[in-house]
């Protein structure tokens, strides 16, 4: 009577795949797929938001902004000639809050001719840029208030500190022109 002989071999799990553990969004931006980098011969297994278990995708994960806060993913990497797979590295995504809108310093957006509006950006935190755009020109340097001698539609971007942006409201400058002093006359026959 013969016996085969069986041989076991025991392959090495491959290293979790190399990821940008940290990325950041804006609220309701235009999300990447998510990627991280494999060894030659393996492919990369996606977990969605299972730390273990779950069933795995091969087709990368674009991660939602619809959403404020922190969402982790997982993604393993199977080697293709031994069917190892490695344990799963995390990549943690952040939906940050978009800026509050820029509020101008008043409501009236209309002046006479010879006078001029002078207008300010209230709510502005330190590390904000704002960006103002009037007809065909705009301003990018930075400065919290502009003054404006003639009539234009207007509107100015806030970036914050994380590179969220938002919009003001499109406004419409009105400059007036002053009308004519009142001619008086009188009647010939109270003279």
């Amino acid at each position: 009577m013969s016996s085969d002989t069986i041989q076991t071999i025991k392959y090495a799990s491959p290293k979790n795949p190399d990821v940008n553990g940290s990325i950041s969004y804006c609220l309701n931006a235009s999300p990447s797929a998510l990627s991280g980098t494999l060894s030659t011969g393996n492919s990369l297994l996606w977990y969605g938001t299972s730390v273990s278990g779950g069933s795995p995708s091969t087709s990368a994960i674009i991660p939602s902004t619809s959403k404020v806060g922190t969402t982790d993913y997982y993604v393993s990497q199977k080697s293709q000639s031994t069917g190892c797979e490695s344990q799963r590295s995390k990549i943690s995504v952040k939906i940050n809050q978009l800026p509050s809108k820029p509020i101008f310093n008043t409501s009236k957006f209309s002046f006479c001719s010879g006078d001029s509006l002078k207008l300010s950006i209230t709510n502005l935190n330190k590390e904000d840029t704002i960006k103002w755009y009037f007809g065909t020109k705009s301003d990018l340097t930075n400065v919290n208030s502009k003054i404006f001698t003639d009539s234009t539609k207007l509107f100015v971007i806030k970036t914050d500190s994380l590179g969220c942006v938002i919009s003001s409201d499109t406004i419409q400058i009105v400059k007036y022109a002053i009308p004519s002093p009142p001619t008086i006359s009188r009647c010939q026959e109270n003279f």
